[in-house]
């Protein structure tokens, strides 16, 4: 079990941690969740908080992500014109 002092509560005294034990129970399919994996695009989530709890979980502790590295971005861009991933090798050889 979880230590309760460590779990993340937001807006309510709603705890994320027992918000998504909650879902995962109702599961009878293998999801993310069951990872404590939360992802707010999926709209599961949309009936387990509120929109108001959503908008907190997504500002809250944003880590920003670094820039890409210009030998990535040039790598990318070999891609750009791919209509087939079975073509894809074709673009990088």
């Amino acid at each position: 079990m979880m230590d309760s002092s460590k779990k993340w509560k937001i807006e309510e005294g709603v705890v994320v941690e027992d918000k998504i034990y909650e879902f995962v129970k109702t599961c009878n399919y293998e999801h993310a969740a069951h990872s404590f994996i939360l992802d707010l695009g999926d709209p599961c989530w949309k009936s387990g908080f509120t929109p108001s709890q959503l908008k907190q979980i997504e500002e809250e502790n944003v880590v920003p992500l670094e820039k890409l590295p210009t030998c990535l971005k040039e790598f990318f861009k070999k891609f750009k014109k791919v209509v087939c991933i079975y073509f894809c090798y074709d673009y990088i050889t």
